[in-house]
């Protein structure tokens, strides 16, 4: 899957925790240790004919019986090499996901209900000027603008109300003091059963800081029309007055 910022492509949390065999199903890992035992009881009584329990069985009901739990170890065996090799594949994919998600050029992270940072990628801490691990669990309001925390409000109001992305500009303050503007893009998602807050965000302070100078020219310009003794007249393309 392409990870595009924008549109919110993520990789959902179930993809990356449920692994799947070459063939495409999904593999699952038993967590309990005594669930795994007595599964694997049930699966020997259902293998092991009852004669075996009741009566003494001839040398060909031996070998029969021999034969069948010579098969289902095979069938144990070759189920553990699927259950490796479908470990090894989703390892693989998390390793790739997370080396994505670290060097991509912009900054990513994730909230909680409560507003705490549980992921970010190695961008943000940069842009923040904080070591990542100096991050997690911290709220995400420490490091924006105070002027600016209406707007983070909103835009997470807005995104509880709709479901749908949301995006914003505001300041957000570096751990020096310093602040710089910031294009941001959230959305939903859950991750363990729990709804997470996604947030992408890019430094907009270049064209913030052009759109400043835009705007003082355009004032100095006016003052300047406003205050001379001088005539001015404003023409067209063909020099026709406007």
């Amino acid at each position: 899957m392409a990870l595009d910022p924008l549109q919110g492509n993520y990789p959902d949390e179930t993809e990356l925790n449920a692994p799947t065999s070459q063939s495409g199903r999904v593999v699952c890992f038993p967590q309990d240790p005594q669930l795994l035992r007595r599964q694997a009881q049930a699966l020997m009584e259902q293998s092991v004919p009852a004669a075996l329990h009741s009566a003494p069985m001839s040398l060909q009901e031996t070998q029969r019986v021999l034969h069948e739990l010579q098969v289902h170890q095979i069938e144990l065996e070759m189920q553990n090499e699927e259950l490796r090799r479908a470990q090894r594949e989703l390892d693989a994919a998390q390793l790739r996901y997370f080396e994505l998600y670290d060097i991509a050029p912009v900054a990513y992270c994730s909230l909680d209900a409560q507003g705490m940072i549980t992921q970010v990628n190695l961008k943000a801490a940069e842009q923040l000027g904080q070591p990542r691990s100096g991050l997690l669990q911290q709220r995400l309001t420490r490091f924006i603008f105070p002027a600016d925390q209406d707007s983070f409000y909103l835009l997470q109001r807005k995104l509880l109300q709709s479901s749908e992305p949301q995006s914003c500009e505001l300041r957000l303050q570096r751990g020096d003091g310093s602040h710089f503007w910031a294009h941001f893009v959230a959305q939903v998602a859950v991750e363990v059963g729990h709804a997470v807050c996604r947030l992408v965000w890019t430094d907009i302070n270049p064209s913030k800081a052009a759109e400043h100078a835009l705007a003082h020219s355009v004032a100095e310009f006016s003052t300047l029309l406003d205050t001379t003794h001088d005539g001015f007249w404003r023409v067209d393309a063909q020099g026709r007055l406007l």
